[in-house]
């Protein structure tokens, strides 16, 4: 049986920023053992209780950057452990399957300076959408509330001098599921092959070329050829709340993200290696020299020859933004053209400007490939967006949009009523509607 007096005592020396390093590894500590889930609600009880302000010093980064790291730290480490035993972290071990047993599953809303991994050559897989436990969620629910507690909890109490008034969450009717594997495969005579559902082999055969089914759900193609000489084309498309991987014929491997599509061709046979894609797709692109690898986006068009970068080419987005991590490519939109280096981005908005955008997160950018969704300075409709498109459900807003920002990681794996619970707590409400509509209140 937990300590909960215990627990309320280091809950309120953590909110007037007096808890010493000892009684937050206290802190977590309680937190870990928790197996039943009484800690999470007895935390998200005591959170929900505190209706009246106090007198709290300054908000202070240096201070609250170490802490927040270790929560995230010591939540990973926890989720790691309960999903497969691999090593703590926060780099995991490349992969090249879509099962990604073993792979984080879950994530901390943190401040802007919490830890973040710098290594851009590791390429985790898609996440499960179930663990062998569930104590791996109890403690991300749990650290989250302590994570928001300790930042945006204590920067709006500090903030405010008058009672706020209380926020009234509507239960929702029905929770929503993560995204998974899911995907269509489209073949250059109109057959429809969806591949979470077709078995692990042989699917289909055109011309001189194979498409298979591996065992870890990843499609490849083998023997890649033309039929009587006709270049044939195939399409790749993933439904909202889907995501799956590709080796084209080259090599060349490819990450769908949700809501998206890639038209490819059954061999590469032509001076290019041309594409075209819609949504969002992550690239690890095949070298040839001999023949450069040319990726389609509406009025954007992306030239490489050996590299890794992505593409968002959402329509609801206001520009198509093209992320290098590693090698160089060239963008090119209208009468423009840009060479980009790693950690650079190029953005086409819709009359065909490219605008160079010299450092950004590029971690950030392919969180949704790791298995997380990872928010820097985010306004909220941006935030919806990503959860719209992963969980298949409709946002809209009732009255003026509210004005906040995110920052922050939270796993893709868990339910969108765990990843609301926590846009919740940094006073957005919200309703749901019809099982399939989120309505955000001002």
């Amino acid at each position: 049986m937990p300590d909960f007096e215990r627990l309320y005592q280091l809950l309120q020396r953590a909110q007037l920023q007096q808890a010493t390093d000892s009684e937050y590894e206290e802190l977590l500590s309680i937190i870990q053992d928790d197996g039943s889930g009484e800690v999470v609600a007895a935390m998200d009880a005591w959170h929900a209780a505190q209706d009246t302000p106090r007198e709290l010093p300054a908000y202070e980064a240096e201070v609250w950057a170490p802490v927040l790291k270790r929560v995230l730290a010591a939540e990973r480490e926890a989720v790691i452990k309960g999903a497969g035993g691999l090593a703590a972290g926060n780099t995991l071990p490349a992969s090249n399957t879509t099962n990604a047993e073993g792979s984080p599953n879950a994530g901390s809303l943190h401040a802007p300076d919490a830890a973040k991994a710098n290594d851009s050559s590791h390429h985790p897989s898609i996440p499960p959408t179930n663990l062998p436990s569930i104590k791996p969620r109890l403690w991300w629910a749990a650290a989250a509330t302590l994570a928001l507690l300790i930042y945006a909890g204590s920067r709006y109490w500090a903030s405010n001098t008058t009672t706020p008034h209380p926020i009234t969450t509507a239960t929702p009717k029905k929770d929503f599921a993560p995204g998974g594997h899911r995907a269509m495969l489209t073949l250059a005579d109109g057959t429809q092959i969806p591949l979470d559902s077709a078995g692990n082999g042989l699917l289909a055969q055109q011309g001189s070329t194979r498409i298979r089914k591996l065992a870890n759900g990843q499609i490849a193609y083998e023997g890649a050829g033309t039929k009587d000489g006709q270049l044939l084309y195939n399409t790749m498309s993933t439904p909202p709340g889907g995501q799956y991987k590709l080796m084209l014929p080259d090599g060349t491997l490819v990450w769908l993200n949700a809501a998206s599509s890639i038209t490819y061709p059954t061999a590469f046979v032509e001076k290019n290696r041309t594409v075209t894609i819609t949504g969002e797709a992550y690239f690890e692109i095949a070298q040839n020299p001999s023949q450069p690898f040319v990726v389609n986006a509406a009025n954007t068009s992306i030239s490489v020859l050996g590299t890794h970068f992505n593409v968002n080419a959402y329509t609801n987005e206001k520009t198509i933004s093209t992320t290098l991590l590693q090698g160089a490519v060239k963008v090119s939109a209208g009468n423009s053209q840009q060479l980009l280096q790693p950690g650079q981005q190029a953005n086409t908005d819709a009359a065909g400007n490219l605008r160079l955008n010299e450092h950004v997160n590029t971690q950030q950018i392919i969180a949704w490939k790791e298995g997380f969704f990872s928010f820097d300075n985010a306004d909220l409709p941006a935030v919806m967006r990503q959860l719209a498109r992963w969980y298949n459900v409709e946002v809209v807003y009732e009255g003026p949009v509210p004005q906040r920002s995110f920052n922050g990681e939270i796993g893709r794996n868990l339910t969108l009523a765990q990843v609301l619970k926590g846009l919740s707590s940094t006073r957005i409400n919200y309703r749901v509607e019809n099982n399939n509509r989120i309505v955000i209140l001002p």
